[in-house]
């Protein structure tokens, strides 16, 4: 009897606290982007000169996409908008190195030492994409090509 008590107690404790149950230091569940596709650069106007995220291995889609006045992921089907700070890095073509959303920030590393000319008006860097949530936990971490251009 007094085990189940005592489970039961606790079980009241975690949900007056709003912990649902959760174990402290349990590990996020990882996000997944998806493709920003051409009909939704179209639809959300997001034409003009920055830099994409491609994953290693993924082929050539881009995940991130990083201008001079604003960042996009797709998340769960929307293309989410991120606003650039202002007091990270610059990056080739006036993208800057993080980003920041309601709910989530990412950083675009890019090793700008190791640029490869890709095209007539396009440069591939090796790069890396990291997104977090507000409690600053890592929710996605890919090394990848980064392809600045206009």
């Amino acid at each position: 009897m007094r085990p189940r008590l005592f489970v039961s107690v606790l079980a009241l404790c975690a949900a007056a606290c709003g912990q649902s149950g959760e174990r402290e230091g349990a590990v996020p569940q990882a996000l997944e982007l998806e493709a920003i596709t051409f009909a939704d650069i179209e639809r959300e106007d997001m034409f003009g000169a920055g830099c994409s995220f491609a994953p290693a291995g993924g082929g050539i889609a881009a995940l991130a996409i990083a201008q001079s006045d604003a960042g996009y992921l797709k998340i769960a089907g929307e293309v989410v908008r991120f606003t650039p700070d202002t007091t990270s890095d610059e990056l080739p073509l006036g993208a800057r190195e993080r980003y920041a959303g309601s709910s989530m920030t990412f950083q675009l590393l890019v090793r700008q030492e190791e640029a490869s000319p890709s095209g007539y008006e396009t440069v591939n860097y090796p790069g890396r994409l990291i997104v977090q949530d507000r409690a600053a936990t890592v929710r996605y971490d890919s090394a990848g090509t980064v392809q600045c251009g206009a």
